[in-house]
């Protein structure tokens, strides 16, 4: 079990909660104590046998939009217009795993659509398009 300052100023907590031959696994933190205290909390869990690797998160980019307005997006004052936005884009990407989607992802998404006319014939602009980049930031902030 270590933990490391990394060149950003955070702190980088990785362990073997399991052992020599478990799963590794690393969280970053904004200070030392948070890495600490998480590395005693992964220790302790591994020591009563009730440590289980985190699992990958599977979700779909719209089963995360339809989570984000389920606990914000109804309070907007436009909210079915943004979730039928945000329905929109994530059909146009092809409703891939989020966890899956990278920023190349989103740039390949934006040429191609930007190239190509959109079910009424018309050409979108490069305005429309940082719109649907801004929701979905919305949804999920790290994303990118």
């Amino acid at each position: 079990m270590a933990i490391q300052k990394k060149a950003n100023g955070r702190w980088q907590a990785d362990c073997q909660p399991e052992g020599r031959g478990g799963k590794r696994v690393q969280r970053t933190f904004n200070t030392k104590g948070e890495a600490q205290r998480w590395l005693t909390a992964q220790k302790a869990a591994a020591d009563r046998g009730e440590w289980s690797p985190p699992k990958k998160d599977n979700r779909t980019i719209s089963q995360l939009i339809h989570e984000w307005y389920e606990l914000h997006g109804h309070t907007l004052k436009d909210h079915t217009g943004r979730l039928n936005y945000l329905e929109n884009t994530a059909r146009w990407l092809g409703d891939p795993k989020a966890i899956n989607f990278t920023a190349e992802d989103w740039i390949l998404y934006r040429k191609r659509r930007l190239e190509s006319p959109n079910e009424q014939g018309r050409q979108p602009c490069a305005r429309t398009i940082n719109h649907e980049h801004t929701y979905l930031n919305a949804v999920f902030p790290t994303f990118y």
